[in-house]
């Protein structure tokens, strides 16, 4: 290999890595067949990659397909990656079984992307032979992983093992919290929520909530109807976010008091909220929960 067909190549793998169209990864592409440049790993990898992050992953197989080199994990991983991402999950498995049939072993990166795909598939039997690769493997300590085996228990509301997984976590993020709490919401079970949300805040103060977790703590609170519960975790709301909360959790906030019967409160809520130009309040549910008490509410909008 002559300077000036590395330099070709070094310039041509920084171009790909830049592109951010499909028309600017074609050239590209068209470049590497122009000056006779492949195959090569480096460069096809560069493809691979940014073929599958434009989306265009009949383009990022077909370069799949023609590598020489199988036993480069990075392209393995791209493809499984890209196609789970995109919601191709049968897609995604295929390319599995086909990497397990060259001998290839699994890392830390293959697997979670196949936790995804056993949920978008609905088979139950690829999550739990994913979770035996990971124990097999070792692969426990890796905190992605952990999440994605934690996910893919809670996704199919199989709490008990869910909870099993997050207690043997090395290490629990923000992610795994979040899981578990929104996990124990859907099931129904409100007081494994409530008492997953004490812990999270008494362990770790600096560890927030996501805005997409706090209404299922919330709703749990209003179908338990503890008022007590219910100002516990307002306090931690507006501790942790201000009155300016996001439209979810305003309008769950004014539903959790609204189902303990406490108007006076879910209207304060709601008359602080919608002095937030960025809230869309569900008028909706403070006007139901007034009929629904025999009381008129009313407010200018």
């Amino acid at each position: 290999m002559n300077c000036t067909s590395s330099e070709t190549r070094k310039t041509l793998s920084f171009l790909l890595r830049s592109c951010i169209t499909h028309s600017a990864a074609l050239q590209c592409h068209a470049q590497t067949f122009v000056q006779g440049l492949l195959p090569n790993t480096i460069l096809e990898t560069d493809l691979l990659l940014v073929y599958s992050k434009l989306g265009l992953l009949h383009e990022a197989r077909k370069v799949f397909d023609k590598m020489l080199d199988r036993k480069n994990m990075y392209s393995w991983n791209i493809m499984i990656a890209s196609y789970a991402q995109n919601c191709m999950y049968s897609d995604a498995l295929m390319v599995f079984r086909e990497f397990k049939r060259c001998g290839l072993r699994p890392d830390h990166y293959t697997l979670p992307p196949l936790f995804k795909a056993s949920v978008g598939v609905d088979d139950a039997c690829i999550g739990s032979m994913c979770h035996g690769l990971v124990i097999r493997l070792g692969y426990e300590g890796y905190v992605v992983v952990a999440n994605s085996v934690l996910e893919f228990y809670v996704k199919y509301g199989a709490m008990p093992l869910a909870s099993c997984v997050f207690s043997n976590m090395f290490c629990r993020d923000s992610v795994a919290w979040n899981l578990m709490i929104s996990g124990f919401g859907r099931a129904g079970l409100y007081s494994d929520a409530m008492h997953c949300f004490r812990e999270m805040v008494s362990l770790n103060a600096m560890m927030r909530m996501d805005f997409m977790t706090l209404p299922s703590v919330l709703n749990a609170c209003g179908k338990e109807g503890d008022l007590l519960k219910v100002r516990e975790v307002h306090g931690y709301v507006v501790r942790s976010f201000g009155f300016d909360a996001d439209a979810a959790i305003g309008n769950a906030v004014i539903d959790m008091y609204g189902k303990c019967g406490c108007l006076n409160d879910s209207e304060k809520v709601f008359r602080t909220l919608h002095l937030c130009e960025s809230s869309h309040v569900d008028y909706h549910d403070i006007l139901l929960w007034g009929t629904w008490k025999g009381r008129g509410i009313s407010f200018a909008v």
